[in-house]
């Protein structure tokens, strides 16, 4: 996740409890709003739902904050369900704030595998196991998860550091700022694995309606240069999440997938 860029860079570890695997991490700071000199808490959340943690995300790998010139002081604890970190925010721009779980191996029957492929959309998944003869064979597979918050410092709406890539090794980067649109625009966005396009994944999205409920609904896929458009519906937090997965040839893993996840806030208006 460290990186050679020109920001500061905070490092936040943990020890935590285990927790279903199938669960989300993202990150969800108490504003995506901020002044300078206002103190942020980010909370680590890992949940299908949103925006609430379900519980304290197994094998917690770090937080790190990104705010080029700034200098913050952080503190770590425990919430709850959620991870929390407290930054405070010295300079105008975007800021970014990344975290992650190290590797995990679990293994499901077939059935509860090949359910959770295709809740996740990755039907290449289930058509090489039907076709080399693992349809029937447990899914055993490793596992990491990369989430990516974009916040705002001030008003710098014209800052295109929104783009900024921080290194994950999958990572959903948006090629308009999120503080740039309106309800009813779209959020190009552009998924790298390991710094190249990644193409044909399914996108999730997850907001809450005007109404107050959480929604959430496919957005599409990625095309072969790794970009889509997403729709925005509602101002407010937004959770975007996808998954890539790979073929691997070991003693205990067949597959590997990367788990990446970006949230951020559209204004009620400009």
């Amino acid at each position: 996740m460290r990186n050679h860029m020109s920001a500061i860079l905070l490092s936040l570890t943990a020890t935590v409890s285990a927790t279903a695997a199938a669960h989300h991490l993202f990150i969800v700071p108490d504003s995506y709003r901020a002044a300078p000199g206002d103190v942020l808490t980010l909370g680590v959340h890992n949940a299908d739902s949103f925006p609430d943690s379900e519980s304290i995300a197994s094998r917690f790998d770090g937080l790190e904050l990104y705010a080029a010139g700034d200098s913050i002081s952080v503190s770590v604890r425990e919430d709850d369900k959620r991870l929390v970190g407290d930054a405070r925010i010295d300079s105008a721009g975007h800021v970014f704030a990344t975290a992650a779980t190290a590797p995990a191996v679990i293994e499901l029957d077939a059935e509860e595998f090949t359910d959770y492929l295709r809740e996740e959309g990755l039907a290449h998944v289930i058509e090489w196991r039907e076709r080399y003869g693992e349809a029937d064979e447990p899914g055993r597979e490793r596992y990491a998860k990369y989430a990516k918050s974009i916040m705002l410092s001030g008003g710098a709406e014209a800052d295109e550091t929104h783009a900024r890539m921080l290194g994950l090794p999958i990572e959903i980067v948006p090629e308009k700022s999120p503080y740039r649109l309106t309800v009813g625009e779209v959020l190009p966005v552009r998924v790298l694995f390991h710094g190249a396009p990644a193409a044909d994944l399914e996108v999730k999205a997850a907001w809450i309606s005007e109404n107050g409920a959480a929604e959430q609904r496919i957005v599409g896929r990625t095309d072969a240069d790794g970009r889509l458009n997403v729709p925005v519906d509602a101002a407010g937090p937004w959770r975007l999440h996808t998954i890539l997965m790979e073929r691997r040839s070991e003693p205990d893993v067949d597959w590997e997938s990367y788990w990446a996840t970006l949230t951020f806030s559209v204004p009620q208006e400009r």
